[in-house]
């Protein structure tokens, strides 16, 4: 029964698991997608900067998880895609389908690139570090961009080429800072967010030693009382017992009841013990 109790809770998780997965890869599919549209050619030169890059960039830090192969060819294929049906749905309805998918295949090249070296970068190690972090995704994202142009302009080298990687790999500079600022914001909203958990935890340990501070003290009144109680059953006890008439039933009776409230006075003085050790009265 146990072992299937834990299985059906490791399947649980799996499934969670997952589902986090693939919501998280839509949300970026789909802002990679959308806001690579919103782009300019920086320098007057032939390079496109999308906003999309920087998203999918920025999104493979913050989600770790989606640092996969499939990652990369999931979204390298849905931007393609989109960018062929929007050539021949409104910016070139003419336009044939081939020459519209050669035209974009390349793009696809750099989203999986981009997956493919940071998966052989640990970035979790450095999240606490983002100059070395931006400045590896910066690397990382210039020699996607390399490949990327590379086969769109048919490896010949060219004056345009050289203008054309000079201008990515200063894009990819400006990229990782931003990337370095917006990590640094995250890192100071998650050390808040630590400080303030610690806070309410002390908070709650200051209320639970409050709260034990008090009991304590009234269990130390209470064995005041406990103490009076033994000395009353005791001398009880000793009355009946010098008695003539004295009754051997009741007075093994009242030694009981004094021994029994004996024996309650030291577990009460074990509990006062453990929690004076706690609270430190």
């Amino acid at each position: 029964m146990k072992e299937l109790v834990n299985w059906i809770s490791n399947g649980v998780n799996f499934l969670e698991k997952k589902s986090h997965f693939y919501r998280s890869l839509v949300m970026l599919t789909i802002a990679t997608v959308l806001l690579g549209e919103i782009s300019f050619f920086p320098f007057g030169t032939g390079f496109r900067f999308g906003l999309g890059s920087a998203v999918f960039s920025l999104g493979l830090i913050l989600y770790p998880e989606l640092l996969r192969l499939k990652v990369g060819g999931i979204v390298g294929a849905a931007v393609v895609l989109f960018r062929v049906s929007v050539d021949l749905l409104i910016r070139q309805p003419s336009a044939s389908f081939y020459v519209s998918l050669s035209h974009h295949l390349p793009a696809f090249s750099y989203y999986f690139l981009l997956v493919f070296f940071l998966r052989l970068f640990n970035l979790q190690r450095y999240w606490d570090y983002p100059l070395i972090l931006g400045t590896v995704v910066s690397s990382f994202d210039f020699l996607s961009n390399t490949f990327e142009l590379i086969i769109r302009q048919g490896a010949i080298m060219s004056s345009d080429l050289v203008r054309e990687l000079i201008t990515a790999f200063i894009v990819s500079i400006g990229k990782g800072f931003v990337i370095i600022g917006i990590v640094s914001i995250f890192s100071v909203y998650r050390l808040r967010i630590v400080q303030e958990e610690e806070r309410l935890r002390l908070e709650k340990t200051l209320l639970l030693a409050s709260g034990l501070y008090e009991e304590t003290f009234f269990l130390k009144k209470s064995m005041t009382d406990i103490e009076n109680i033994t000395a009353r059953s005791f001398d009880l006890y000793q009355q009946v017992k010098r008695r003539p008439d004295c009754d051997p039933k009741l007075a093994r009776l009242a030694l009981g009841i004094a021994e029994e409230v004996h024996e309650v006075k030291k577990d009460a003085q074990r509990v006062v013990a453990g929690l004076s050790g706690l609270v430190m009265v």
